[in-house]
């Protein structure tokens, strides 16, 4: 079941141009509406809208699991109804060094996100919204992580997930090839709009 509990609009502030990350801009929006709490079976849900894109990320209770000796943490994604399993992954992947899985021993941790509409920038925006929901949920992280997609001119993009308040990049993915110092040049600026992200998600999240 929905109930909408609180809206709010998360303003992220422009990164300050650095002389050699200046071509790289970010397609991450710099508005975002967030609507928190609003599954009232799961621990923590998000509906996260940026864009033309509008996503429901879920965060269950924890679980015991039996064939578990440490915490794990896994998501589903569907976009459009249809699975998306690739998405699902990279997203995990990004988030669990975020967890603190000592303190759920032998307990499985499951998240889903549905993407209701829109196509922009679906990897970030799942992942924000994961790392939202995360928080809402009361979860134990070491820091909240946040992603941003950056490109440059007929250059591909490239996404970065991080927690930027520890300086810890929990992942990098791009969709074509590119030289190593295109590369760092454009995880640098990804890592600085992180950074933006993380500081507007923190004032929101301690408000």
């Amino acid at each position: 079941m929905l109930q909408t509990r609180q809206k709010s609009f998360v303003s992220v502030a422009p990164v300050e141009a650095q002389d050699d990350v200046t071509m790289y801009k970010s397609t991450t929006s710099m508005d975002i509406k967030v609507t928190k709490n609003v599954s009232a079976e799961a621990a923590g849900s998000v509906l996260y809208e940026m864009g033309n894109t509008r996503i429901l990320a879920v965060i269950n209770p924890p679980a015991p699991s039996e064939g578990a000796i440490d915490g794990r943490f896994s998501v589903s994604i569907t976009v459009g109804g249809d699975p998306a399993p690739s998405l699902a992954r990279t997203a995990a992947d990004a988030l669990r060094p975020s967890i603190q899985f000592t303190k759920y021993p032998k307990c499985d941790l499951t998240a889903s996100v549905h993407v209701l509409c829109g196509s922009d920038d679906l990897l970030p925006a799942a992942i924000n919204s994961l790392s939202l929901a995360l928080c809402f949920a009361g979860i134990s992280l070491f820091g909240v992580v946040t992603a941003a997609t950056v490109g440059a001119e007929e250059e591909v993009p490239v996404t970065v997930a991080a927690m930027a308040g520890l300086g810890h990049v929990t992942m990098v993915s791009t969709t074509g090839t590119m030289g190593l110092q295109e590369l760092d040049k454009a995880t640098t600026a990804a890592v600085g709009r992180c950074g933006a992200i993380q500081k507007s998600f923190t004032r929101f999240l301690t408000e």
